[in-house]
């Protein structure tokens, strides 16, 4: 362990030191557990979603209509389930084998850190994208709002002069 790290103070080469793996092995294999298992995780969503569906409609329990709607959040989460994918899984992936391989390129790590980085932002904008109301609601703060003005003039009995009420509806 220690000739990997050279130039250490004297006092780390006395002290007890617990390494849990001095190569990559067990961060290969709690990697590869990790990847596996929400892989597994998506896939059993994903099946008891189509089944849940399938099902119901044979059953005649929901309408076409209903089937169509769902089919298209169905499509819209799978579009979803993309970003990570392409963002995180890609990159991470580029980094093992960088690992197992030896080799090491900065420009590589770089754009797979800008990747990771741009997820949580591009999930949101891919959100927004295929969920209609989402869609509609982010549209309508930025759509150009009609202003319309209402003027109501009424007069009291005891008094001569008129109250003006202006109401804006934007």
């Amino acid at each position: 362990m220690f000739e990997s790290l050279p130039c250490l103070p004297r006092y780390l080469y006395e002290a007890p030191i617990f390494v849990l793996a001095d190569d990559f092995t067990y961060h290969a294999i709690v990697g590869i557990l990790t990847v596996l298992l929400l892989g597994l995780e998506a896939l059993i969503y994903i099946v008891f979603l189509v089944v849940n569906a399938m099902q119901q409609v044979k059953s005649h329990a929901i309408s076409r209509k209903t089937y169509e709607m769902q089919k298209k959040f169905f499509i819209a989460l799978l579009i979803q389930l993309l970003v990570p994918f392409f963002f995180i899984f890609i990159p991470l992936s580029s980094a093992w084998i960088m690992v197992l391989k030896n080799y090491f390129n900065q420009a590589m790590v770089n754009f797979g850190i800008i990747m990771i980085s741009m997820h949580g932002v591009l999930s949101s904008i891919v959100m927004i994208s295929v969920h209609r109301p989402y869609r509609e609601a982010v549209l309508g703060w930025f759509a150009k709002k009609k202003i319309s003005v209402s003027v109501e003039v009424s007069e009291k009995p005891d008094r001569a002069r008129s109250n003006t009420f202006v109401a804006l509806i934007v």
